[in-house]
Parts: C-alpha cells; structure tokens; sequence
C-alpha cells in the first residue's frame, strides 16, 4: 500500500483520507487474501537526526477472515495517524 495515486485503471476502491474522499491500492490486501500473509503497518518516528523509532503494527493476521477493504482503512488510518502526528515529514 502506499499514499500515491492509483491509475485510473487500477482504482479498486475508495476511501475518505485526511478528510479527502481518495482513490487507494488495495493490491497488498489482495496479496494478503491469496497467500494468507500477515500484514503489518511499520511506523516510523524521527527522533533526532539520524535516529529513527521504528513501530511494527499488526495489521491482520488472518486476513482470510476479514471482511474486504478492512486491512486497506485499517492501514489509511494507521498512516493518518502517523501523519498527523508530524505532518511535516509527509
């Protein structure tokens, strides 16, 4: 997943992010369900320059059992929680 924009061609889905009604990647959710991985969302805090704090946030670990699109809002809020906890390093 990531915060870009999908190609027309590639718009699956829609969500609200950072208020926004948006176009979002749902190929790693669509992985998850084919292969049965877990997925886990990694956020990243600077600390000071050059030191990084690293978080890894489950996710799902059976993605099998969730309801479609859950791990793609699952993740956009994860990340509009990093952002808007220092929206300067977005």
């Amino acid at each position: 997943m990531a915060d870009q924009l999908p190609s027309i061609n590639n718009i699956h889905y829609w969500s609200t992010f950072l208020n926004q009604d948006s176009a979002v990647f749902t190929g790693v959710e669509r992985i998850a369900k084919q292969t049965g991985f877990a997925v886990f969302y990694l956020d990243i805090e600077k600390v000071r320059r050059g030191y990084y704090k690293a978080i890894v946030k489950l996710i799902s670990d059976n993605p099998l059992d969730e309801p479609e699109f859950k791990i793609t809002d699952t993740y956009i809020q994860a990340m509009e929680q990093t952002i808007l906890r220092n929206p300067s390093y977005w």
